[in-house]
């Protein structure tokens, strides 16, 4: 572990401010975060120099890669919200356009006036559209509920298979049953005729 506790100034990792070592410590790190380098100097001269400079360099190079991928996340997102409802901002922008420029249209009478009929069409099974950019977590999200959808309706179909496969089993095992105890039965009572038959002729 690295000396905070060293009583030579020199050898000082970190310089006495508040008296506390831990306080010493966040001071120190808030500083290097604000740029003040300064406190770099200590690192030479102290004997686990080579300790301390790793542990600063590898600290700052985490963080700038921490800091990048959020720059990174929130661009992206931003970016995919906005190609999302792209189609929508630029239909949004013709009607307004046109909203503008009504004014300066030439109006038909009652008599010029033609029926005029909007048609809306919506395919039975959704599609992705491969020129289409959508957010990454809502594309995931879309495959998740249609894949978990196909896998419930298959672990359906195979629960019915199955109970039905259980269901003839049983009616099965239900007729073995009866034909088992009719055997039986009938078995015994030719058994029990023969022994009938058998004390008879030695009574006789």
């Amino acid at each position: 572990m690295l000396d905070f506790s060293s009583e030579d100034d020199e050898e000082k990792l970190i310089a006495k401010t508040f008296g506390n070592w831990f306080a010493d410590l966040l001071y120190n790190q808030y500083l290097l975060a604000l740029g003040e380098f300064s406190t770099l100097d200590s690192f030479a001269s102290n004997g686990q120099s080579k300790l301390a400079f790793f542990l600063f360099i590898a600290a700052t190079f985490i963080t700038q890669l921490t800091i990048l991928n959020i720059m990174i996340t929130v661009m992206g997102e931003s970016y995919n919200y906005h190609m999302e409802n792209a189609a929508v901002s630029i239909l949004i922008s013709k009607l307004d356009i046109l909203c503008d420029m009504s004014a300066l249209m030439p109006t038909r009478s009652s008599s010029q006036e033609q029926a005029v009929y909007l048609f809306l069409t919506k395919p039975l099974v959704e599609q992705d559209d491969e020129d289409s950019w959508e957010g990454s977590l809502k594309k995931i999200i879309r495959v998740v509920e249609r894949n978990s959808s196909d896998v419930k309706a298959c672990f359906s179909s195979k629960t019915d298979e199955i109970m039905e496969n259980i269901q003839a089993m049983n009616e099965r095992d239900v007729v073995q049953d009866r034909q088992l105890k009719v055997y039986i039965d009938q078995t015994v009572k030719v058994q029990c005729d023969k022994i009938i038959a058998a004390i008879n002729r030695g009574k006789q």
